[in-house]
């Protein structure tokens, strides 16, 4: 009986030859990354809950020129100009599980413990509960991020894939400029494994260095020549968080900007941080430090390399780390938490570095060195652990404080729109100006306890139900068009101007919800929020 034979470029003969082709590690790390981030971040996933910029994001494609950020608006469309979190969540996890992967195949991890501790590392980063905050851009942002970690990746595996690797370098760079530091973070860590093994000869070494600052150099100019390019084109400047300081850096500044690097890299250990929202956490962060130093030690005390040069540059190298962990301060002299991803890169370290480190240990190794791997691979696995059940309690507290914020919000909008709608004489077509914001009036925190452990993470962390409902910059009127489905018209503002001097900036109508906090003033129907 003949049977029909599929062709050679058959979908199916495709796609089983590609699956085939997959190692197990890929998979598995791939698999442990996509499940772990969909547990960690499904809270975000399944609700709508906005932060200030997402109100403005939600339903248009965004342009960011003037944040160096011109990839952006081209990006958006191929998957959705729509903040909706199920898919722009589940992409961004998908790019998350993608660079966990390539990761995995950087350092050829292959024992299975520590690729999931790679893996789960990478999904439950506390980083990710602000890029999801900002769920319009969460999708492209991870696209960015997998795009540097690409370009690190393919450095260093082909001969020239330092041309490849400078063009994802500069796309990644026009998506979000700090991504360029996990990947030069990673870069880094490759060249002090290589700096310590002795079967990588000094020419493979030094050959592995040229290729990596090529690829960043080249990356970086193509960057800097496009983005001027299309500020030209535009007529804009830089003008968003000292980007200008990225095209032309103030070198007066570069001391205390390195002294800044230092000195954050330690301060994670404070509780309170995004990394370590819990007190027993900060030991085993310091822990970690001193633990990265000694495997790097261990290495080279391991290695028996014969060229003392190889041992100092790795030292130096390990020193100078902090820098690219935290290379925004270096770079703009000012970060948050969105501009530090790849301080995530010294906890993938302490993972890759000791799996070099258990190659290196033989039965007939000395005593202390297999003493040192027992207790290494119990420390190495415990704090990951620790770290990331850590995280996840950190990522779904910032999760529920948006809940808490969205929920109290919306009812006193409702209530301020039933407030403004009683006026005899409000109509469809009558201005509305919202002063101030309710955050600074007559609403208090009402539960300090929803926002604690969220301060440092930018457009999450307030500590007022009220805070990012801000009258005097549109983010209320904003609030109320997309959740309430009413556009409230703006006053011109030439009307503004004189209506706002004669009653001295509306200083004798008291807050909401007192009595005349809404009033009809000469055709604008006033709200007044705060002082």
């Amino acid at each position: 009986m003949e049977t029909n034979q599929p062709l050679l470029f058959d979908s199916e003969s495709v796609i089983n030859k590609f699956y085939r082709a997959i190692s197990k590690e890929s998979k598995l790390a791939f698999i442990t990354s996509f499940l772990s981030g969909m547990l960690v971040h499904l809270y975000m996933f399944t609700n709508k809950l906005p932060n200030h910029d997402d109100l403005s994001g939600m339903f248009r494609d965004f342009d960011q020129v003037s944040s160096g950020r011109w990839l952006i608006k081209y990006l958006m469309p191929f998957n959705t100009s729509v903040s909706i979190p199920w898919v722009n969540g589940v992409f961004a996890i998908l790019m998350i599980a993608i660079m966990s992967v390539l990761i995995v195949r950087m350092f050829q991890i292959r024992r299975p413990l520590y690729i999931g501790l790679i893996s789960i590392v990478m999904a439950c980063s506390p980083v990710l509960a602000t890029f999801f905050a900002y769920m319009f851009l969460a999708d492209v942002n991870m696209f960015g991020a997998m795009l540097c970690i690409l370009g690190a990746f393919l450095a260093g595996k082909h001969k020239f894939g330092f041309v490849f690797s400078a063009i994802l370098f500069a796309c990644s760079l026009a998506i979000y400029q700090t991504f360029i530091f996990f990947a030069a973070a990673l870069m880094a860590i490759q060249c002090i494994l290589w700096l310590t093994d002795a079967k990588k000869t000094s020419r493979e070494v030094l050959d592995l260095f040229w290729r990596y600052a090529v690829a960043l150099i080249l990356g970086a100019i193509f960057y800097a020549g496009v983005t001027k390019l299309f500020l030209l084109v535009g007529n804009e400047s830089l003008s968003y968080q000292n980007t200008a300081e990225i095209l032309s850096p103030n070198l007066a500044e570069i001391p205390h900007r390195i002294y800044q690097c230092y000195y954050y890299f330690i301060s994670y250990a404070d509780w309170y941080t995004p990394f370590f929202n819990t007190r027993w956490i900060q030991y085993v962060y310091m822990l970690m430090i001193f633990s990265f130093y000694l495997l790097i030690a261990l290495l080279a005390l391991r290695s028996k390399i014969r060229h003392a040069w190889r041992i100092i540059l790795a030292v130096l190298i390990s020193l100078a780390m902090p820098m690219l962990w935290n290379g925004s301060y270096l770079a703009a002299g000012y970060a948050h938490i969105l501009m530090i991803y790849s301080m995530m890169t010294f906890f993938l370290s302490i993972i890759i570095l000791f799996c070099r480190y258990s190659d290196l240990i033989q039965t007939d190794s000395p005593n202390v060195y297999r003493f040192l791997y027992v207790l290494g691979s119990w420390f190495v696995t415990l704090s990951m652990i620790a770290s990331c059940y850590s995280w996840a309690l950190y990522n779904n507290q910032t999760y529920f404080a948006l809940q808490h914020k969205y929920e109290a919000s919306y009812a006193l909008a409702v209530r301020v729109v039933d407030r403004v709608e009683q006026l005899p004489e409000y109509t469809n077509d009558t201005p509305v100006l919202v002063i101030g914001g309710f955050s600074n009036g007559s609403y208090e925190t009402a539960v300090a306890e929803a926002q604690i452990g969220t301060a440092y993470s930018v457009g999450i962390g307030d500590y007022n139900e009220f805070s990012y409902m801000n009258g005097s910059n549109g983010r209320f009127k904003m609030f109320v068009k997309e959740f309430l489905g009413i556009d409230w018209i703006a006053p011109d503002d030439s009307v503004l101007e004189t209506i706002i001097a004669e009653y001295d900036d509306f200083s004798d109508i008291p807050c909401f919800p007192a009595a005349g906090s809404v009033q009809y003033i000469d055709g604008i129907i006033v709200v007044k929020g705060s002082d």
